[in-house]
């Protein structure tokens, strides 16, 4: 148990590393964002990661997220940094933006068949305002963003599910 544990610390040092770029990207570029999840109930509970926890989630407000994309492609990250979202690689069933670490393995084995980078990453989410009930176009076009990225979100959570059983979970998926 203590070399898992020992395994799994190594594990959360390497993805603070990639917090840490992460961090100075968007200080660099006066981008706003935000821990989320499991990472920031960590932050308060524990000072640090949940014991347990193998991952690093941050939140960015779309056009900060939009941004941090953009700079990224021109190359903000330190060169043993990689970016990977969807709109880069379609094979890649992920939709949210994630950085890793160059020369580092973290895939999951559904995940073999599927190309990309697959190093030890953090994951950026996008945070889109909703908007007022009143406005019945914006809504509109909220709605129809959201279910894309439920859609999006179902072909990486359900894959293994298509694979495994037929008729309308397969279609779904």
């Amino acid at each position: 148990m203590a070399e898992e544990l020992t395994a799994l610390r190594k594990y959360q040092l390497v993805e603070l590393k990639i917090f840490k770029e992460f961090m100075r990207v968007c200080e660099e570029h006066d981008l706003t964002w935000w821990v989320g999840w499991g990472t920031l109930l960590g932050a308060v509970r524990h000072q640090g990661f949940i014991p347990w926890d193998d991952d690093i989630d941050v939140c960015m407000p779309v056009d900060d997220y939009l941004k941090f994309r953009e700079v990224c492609h021109q190359g903000a990250l330190g060169d043993e940094y990689y970016f990977q979202c969807h709109a880069d690689n379609v094979h890649d069933l992920i939709y949210w933006q994630r950085i890793g670490l160059k020369n580092t393995t973290s895939l999951p084995r559904d995940y073999c068949d599927v190309p990309g980078m697959w190093g030890i990453c953090i994951d950026v989410f996008p945070l889109a305002p909703a908007p007022a009930r009143e406005n019945e176009a914006e809504s509109k076009k909220f709605r129809a963003a959201e279910k894309r990225m439920d859609q999006l979100a179902s072909r990486y959570y359900y894959k293994k599910e298509a694979q495994l059983k037929g008729g309308l979970r397969r279609l779904y998926c």
